[in-house]
């Protein structure tokens, strides 16, 4: 959840890359005018929060495996 603009967090996938040697890869796949996310897995909010919450999705892929992360932006 992020509570104001240019806040960040970090994306941990420990359980996803236990057994592989492939990259992950980090992509929003659902709020791309609220939030980006770079290679490394940094999550930034890009607006400021309103009294309605916005909800945004990333997808993390690594190897055949995936997992969607659910971010909340409000205020």
């Amino acid at each position: 959840t992020f509570k104001k603009k240019n806040a960040t967090s970090q994306i941990i996938t420990k359980g996803l890359t236990s057994k592989t040697t492939s990259k992950e890869t980090y992509k929003v796949t659902k709020g791309k005018k609220w939030i980006k996310a770079d290679p490394y897995g940094r999550i930034t909010c890009k607006v400021k929060p309103a009294k309605k919450a916005k909800k945004a999705a990333v997808k993390v892929t690594c190897g055949k495996k995936s997992i969607t992360i659910k971010v909340t932006i409000k205020k």
